[in-house]
């Protein structure tokens, strides 16, 4: 891989398949910290999508400090 990779490449929308190589690095071998989190939300809120992801991340050890999100939803929120 070479070049500059983006949010979808450092957190794919599925865990790492066996024997991932992503920039040298075997991703599938503890794919939550090496390949990020995902949570689906699509049948919540905002509000109760995000209270729900933070959860889980902090469940998981994350430690929280950016959310990334469109500016449709943030209007939204």
């Amino acid at each position: 891989m070479s070049g500059l990779s983006g949010l979808a490449a450092w957190v794919p929308n599925v865990d790492p398949p066996i024997g991932d190589n992503f920039w040298g690095v075997n991703r599938s071998a503890d794919p939550t910290r090496l390949a990020g989190l995902r949570y689906n939300a699509a049948s919540q809120t905002i509000e109760e999508g995000l209270t729900s992801a933070l959860a889980y991340g902090n469940r998981e050890g994350a430690d929280f400090d950016l959310i990334v999100m469109d500016f449709v939803s943030m209007a939204v929120l």
